[in-house]
């Protein structure tokens, strides 16, 4: 049997820190908006946010799609990694 984890609730108005993101893989990353690259913008599902992650990754967040409180997903190492070391 595998160890189940849970996000918290979703996020509203995410800006940076630790977040798991519906399609984000199976851990929770250090997220920062990406507004120089993507500004946010309203689609259809509402205002839609970008994130970079401090490891690379790249994700977006709206009113169908949140950011969620990380919960026990386990926390990105390389995230961590660089968080600890003041690049957050």
């Amino acid at each position: 049997m595998s160890e189940s984890q849970i996000t918290g609730e979703p996020i509203k108005h995410h800006r940076d820190g630790w977040a798991k993101f519906c399609f984000g893989g199976d851990k929770a990353h250090w997220w920062v908006e990406d507004t120089k690259t993507l500004p946010p913008k309203i689609t259809d599902q509402g205002q839609t946010r970008y994130y970079k992650s401090l490891c690379g990754q790249h994700n977006a967040a709206n009113g169908a799609f949140p950011a969620f409180h990380p919960g026990s997903f386990d926390r990105c190492k390389n995230c961590q990694r660089k968080a600890d070391k003041g690049a957050a």
